[in-house]
């Protein structure tokens, strides 16, 4: 039993951080997120630069773009990693639980935890953990943790445990292409039968390293981790390094490892091993068979026989969006005989099953069925939906797609929905029923997503989206509503004239007098004009100035106003020019 205010799924949005270095006074920088502009500065007499942007938890790369002032182009990219540890600035949670022990270790458990973000780069920590044990006396275990970001790269941890352990953490990352980080853990060696510290183990370095040498080939880095152990009875040390290369469709993770084994009563051992993953797609080229085809195998040497070590193959195929099949063998030097398993994965409207067959050469084999889906309560639309994907820790976006017919933005009494609509959530899309109602659910919360309606998709040329695109940020468990109206289009269509004569090859500006769009469009050869789904407003209509001057003509601009529901209120217009004095 908990008693928590904590997100169950935490927002994405951290805060206000700074991106901030030095370049020569006089320089310009642009700070684009993806190809986005989001920030630029001038470099004044100090060098100094610093660009306020926000960042959410994991990486928050940002690329800087640096004009010197005689034509120098610099280009450099910074990142900030935020942990999940770390809290907005003032943002305070707490909890407190008890209940059962899952391990043999202990009867019963206690926590009581606080939560708060100091400032916007510190976020300490602090609570009690309680253990009642049989035969022993019960474990107590204050804590407490500071976490904090120093500069744009670099995150700092200390953590102490009482009874358990003392932690030292450091992260270095620049940029996405490099990281550096290491930690050390000293544990308290008088506590008997502890519970959340391993057995034996006296203290704990681990080192984790990772860089991509040419950032234009974001499949080719190299990636190593290093754990040393000391134990009371037993010192150990692992290490990895591990490459990625891509090529045609193959990918390939070769790697190394080492591993050292040092007892307190006997003789050292060590062995050394290498290993090779790979996946590959099937082409086109291959053939309807085998071009949908997925491989992986996995292939391992070294150790005390110095031969093969672990050998593994896995195949699968997709015939159609809801059925998967997969096959595979694996064998390993110290398990008897070779493992077969077969599995078909079928995606269902409303449920994702999987039927798994292990049958060992050696030993019994067995069958494993899951079945997993999730039924959502949409409380806009005060229904429930069936789905085949996980409903905790995701979101939705659900609403109607109706005519809108006297352009108020909501759905009043006797205005229909449209129906076979398709709007397009994010990566997603769904038809609207026949009622106009849609949804589209797995969709990650707290996680800005556009949705937009297909204009494609619609039966009636004269309706028009009353909005082009929209942005909502969905809670995690449910729905959120965003209703989609269309207004009836006007047809806007008439003259330009000089005297009576056409004006062909103008162009004409429509600008809304309450957003400022404007849009263009062109006369024809005999100087009429047309236009098709023209949303309800009101408008001004003139000849670009620009073609004016150029002919040496003048005009008056047209106020005109698109009424909702008359689609034919804009014809026989003409707009008059004459010749400049």
């Amino acid at each position: 039993m908990a008693v928590t205010n904590s997100p169950y799924v935490r927002p994405s949005y951290v805060g206000q951080l700074d991106y901030y270095g030095r370049l020569e006074p006089g320089w310009q920088l642009e700070a684009y997120a993806g190809a986005q502009l989001v920030a630029f500065d001038s470099i004044g007499p100090s060098g100094d630069y610093s660009i306020s942007l926000p960042v959410g938890y994991g990486e928050n790369p940002v690329d800087f773009i640096a004009y010197g002032p005689t034509g120098q182009v610099r280009r450099f990219n910074q990142t900030y990693r935020v942990v999940s540890e770390q809290l907005p600035y003032r943002r305070f949670e707490y909890g407190v639980a008890a209940g059962e022990c899952i391990t043999t270790l202990c009867n019963g458990a206690l926590n009581a935890d606080a939560h708060y973000g100091l400032s916007r780069r510190v976020t300490v920590r602090g609570g009690v953990e309680g253990y009642s044990r049989d035969g022993l006396s019960d474990l107590v275990h204050p804590y407490g943790v500071v976490t904090g970001l120093v500069g744009n790269a670099l995150t700092l941890e200390g953590e102490a445990v009482g009874n358990g352990w003392l932690r030292g953490a450091v992260r270095l990352e620049p940029s996405l292409n490099f990281r550096l980080a290491a930690g050390f853990t000293a544990f308290d060696e008088t506590v008997e039968r502890s519970v959340i510290a391993p057995s034996g183990r006296r203290s704990q370095w681990l080192f984790d390293a990772f860089v991509r040498p040419i950032p234009s080939l974001a499949s080719f880095y190299f990636q190593g981790t290093a754990e040393l152990d000391d134990g009371v009875d037993l010192d150990a040390s692992r290490a990895r390094l591990q490459a990625s290369v891509q090529a045609d469709g193959v990918r390939l993770y070769p790697y190394v490892r080492f591993e050292r084994l040092a007892p307190s009563l006997g003789d050292a051992t060590s062995n050394q091993y290498a290993g090779l993953t790979a996946y590959a797609n099937g082409r086109p080229s291959w053939g309807s068979l085998l071009g949908g085809l997925w491989f992986r195998g996995d292939l391992e040497t070294g150790g005390d026989g110095d031969g093969v070590n672990l050998a593994a193959a896995t195949v699968a195929r997709s015939f159609g969006p809801a059925l998967r099949l997969e096959a595979g063998a694996a064998w390993r030097r110290d398990v008897p005989g070779t493992t077969f398993t077969f599995s078909l994965v079928s995606y269902l409207p409303t449920l994702q099953a999987t039927t798994t067959a292990v049958a060992p050469t050696v030993g019994e084999g067995g069958v494993v069925q899951t079945v997993q889906g999730a039924l959502i309560y949409d409380q806009g639309q005060r229904r429930v939906t069936a789905n085949p994907n996980p409903g905790l820790q995701r979101s939705g976006v659900s609403g109607s797609v109706f005519v809108d017919g006297n352009a108020n933005g909501r759905q009043d009494p006797g205005e229909p929905g449209a129906a076979g609509v398709r709007v397009i959530v994010g990566a997603f899309t769904s038809l609207t029923d026949s009622t106009g109602r849609y949804h589209v659910w797995d969709i990650p919360a707290f996680e800005r997503v556009l949705v937009q309606i297909d204009s494609t998709s619609l039966d009636n040329p004269l309706y028009v989206p009353a909005f082009t695109t929209a942005s909502v940020q969905p809670p995690p468990n449910a729905y959120r509503r965003l209703d989609l109206p269309l207004v009836t289009g006007a047809v806007l269509e008439g003259r330009v004239v000089q005297e009576g004569a056409p004006v062909s090859n103008v162009t004409l500006v429509l600008t809304n007098t309450s957003s400022g769009k404007q849009t263009s469009l062109a006369t024809f050869g005999d100087g009429t004009f047309y236009v098709l789904g023209v949303k309800p407003g009101r408008y001004t209509l003139e000849v670009d100035p620009r073609d004016l001057a150029a002919r040496r003509l003048t005009g008056q601009a047209l106020d005109v106003t698109a009424a909702p529901g008359r689609p034919d209120q804009l014809s026989n217009l003409v707009l008059e020019v004459r010749g400049a004095p």
